[in-house]
């Protein structure tokens, strides 16, 4: 199933029944064409081998994601030492202001909270 037809299949299958839910003869399609469709577009199928998509996900191994600490935004002045994955809190006056991620090849920012006044 294409990325198109599965939008469309979720459209039409998921209307409101006026019971506010959702049957399993509805929905059971629609997500074994969501999980068909990630077979076949995540990754590089040479890299995943007869893994499923679900299966080599899970046996990902990072190596540990680290917590790093620092008062600037790490897309400035980043961590001596960081790789994908990893978390950095930053940190002004003694509040936590914003939490960021290591993605491919920039942090971004997954947190942002306003310093109390």
């Amino acid at each position: 199933m294409a990325y198109s037809d599965l939008k469309t299949a979720i459209n039409n299958g998921i209307t409101d029944n006026g019971n506010q839910e959702i049957t399993g003869a509805v929905l059971r399609p629609i997500l074994i064409a969501i999980v068909d469709l990630m077979q076949e577009v995540v990754g590089d199928p040479a890299s995943i081998g007869n893994e499923s998509v679900i299966d080599f996900i899970t046996n990902i191994s990072v190596g540990g994601i680290e917590l790093h600490t620092g008062a600037d935004n790490p897309n400035d002045t980043p961590p001596a030492d960081y790789k994908a994955g990893d978390l950095y809190q930053q940190v002004v006056g003694g509040n936590t202001i914003a939490f960021w991620q290591f993605f491919v090849n920039e942090w971004k920012e997954i947190y942002n909270a306003t310093p109390p006044e």
